[in-house]
């Protein structure tokens, strides 16, 4: 498909009645990822109308991705850009948090002992925060984040409109707008290392527990804030119990809305207005997690993908090889992904190097 002849953002290029038909699974390279990320999507090999009028993943105003950590588990990561926001602001949070990293990189960047001291510290702290808490704080707020809305065959949407193609959350609300009226969200996974059915379960579950853990220890945060006040009035040394206290209040904060969106997204109650997402396997991606020096993982990925290789254990095992992170994470378009994904790995690998003494 060429770039030029692709209609302009928003506008809907499949009706609502012929997305039933479209296939739900394509090749990582009928998507392009071979190539610089990109989403191409030619005429021969259209999959899902959320995607169909992009040609580069990049392009996409919002995304998910599920990257399988383990046999078990996977790393599911929500990517937007300016285009999914209302008039394409980010919201005053989300510039709070961006000035309070410049600030925290100045100090990494700094030489001062007590700073170096306070960066280490901090940074193992940080290393030790469950991993899936930062999969939920990528999900952004419901009320930040436009919809598109699907056309019939003639152009008109739901609101009898021909132009206006997105609305914002509170418009969806007012008009009790579903999902099969919605450009639903894309969340792709590799074929062949994760289904679509585990994959939904692990959603319920990071969605309601992780709505009960978060607001619990939001509260605790906000609670023990005011106790770290005093160590501001200490000359020269820094409030550091007060801003990571502050700090984890906010991760909480944002992570409780995450765990409340995905809720939303996937149908649970007290939503009633079915499933936001559209679930799309990658086909041959398992190859970039088979391009590993590590043969323990090679052999985990092999079991689950090669239908020659079979076993019967149903114990968790690691499928994800620190020298394959980069590439996974550059073929869904999501580089920054790559701290994450290694300290998530990490993560993994002790808590089942901890259950294997106690296994048989």
């Amino acid at each position: 498909m060429n770039i030029s002849s692709i209609p302009k953002l928003g506008v809907v290029a499949v009706s609502a009645r012929r997305v039933a038909r479209l296939p739900s699974a394509i090749h990582y390279h009928q998507l392009g990822l071979s190539q610089h990320g990109c989403l191409y999507n030619n005429q021969q090999h259209r999959f899902g109308s959320s995607v169909a009028k992009y040609s580069n993943i990049k392009d996409l105003p919002i995304y998910l991705v599920a990257i399988p950590l383990t046999s078990t588990k996977s790393y599911v990561y929500c990517k937007h850009t300016k285009k999914a926001l209302p008039a394409g602001k980010e919201p005053l949070d989300v510039k709070a948090a961006s000035w309070a990293a410049k600030a925290w990189k100045k100090m990494e960047d700094s030489d001062n002992k007590i700073n170096v001291a306070i960066v280490g510290f901090v940074k193992r702290m940080l290393d030790r925060i469950p991993w899936d808490e930062g999969s939920l704080r990528s999900i952004p707020s419901q009320n930040s984040i436009v919809r598109e809305l699907k056309s019939n065959e003639d152009g008109v949407n739901i609101l009898g409109s021909t132009s206006d193609l997105t609305v914002k959350p509170s418009v969806v609300d007012l008009h009790s707008i579903s999902s099969d009226q919605l450009e639903k969200i894309p969340l792709f996974y590799p074929k062949g290392m994760v289904t679509q059915s585990k994959l939904t379960e692990q959603l319920k579950q990071n969605a309601i527990l992780g709505e009960s853990h978060h607001k619990k220890y939001l509260l605790y945060s906000l609670v023990l804030l005011p106790f770290t006040l005093p160590v501001a009035l200490l000359p020269v040394v820094p409030n550091v119990p007060g801003f990571y206290v502050a700090y984890r209040a906010w991760c909480h904060f944002t992570a409780l809305r995450g765990a409340r969106y995905l809720s939303y997204l996937i149908g649970l109650p007290p939503s009633t207005t079915g499933v936001h997402l559209e679930f799309i396997e990658v086909e041959g991606l398992s190859d970039l997690y088979l391009n590993t020096k590590d043969e323990l993982t090679k052999a985990n990925v092999q079991t689950y993908v090669e239908p020659a290789v079979t076993s019967t254990d149903s114990a968790s095992t690691v499928v994800l090889a620190e020298d394959t992170i980069e590439s996974i994470a550059a073929k869904f378009g999501a580089p920054e992904l790559n701290a994450a994904l290694l300290t998530a790995l990490h993560q993994e690998v002790g808590k089942l190097k901890k259950t294997k003494p106690h296994e048989g």
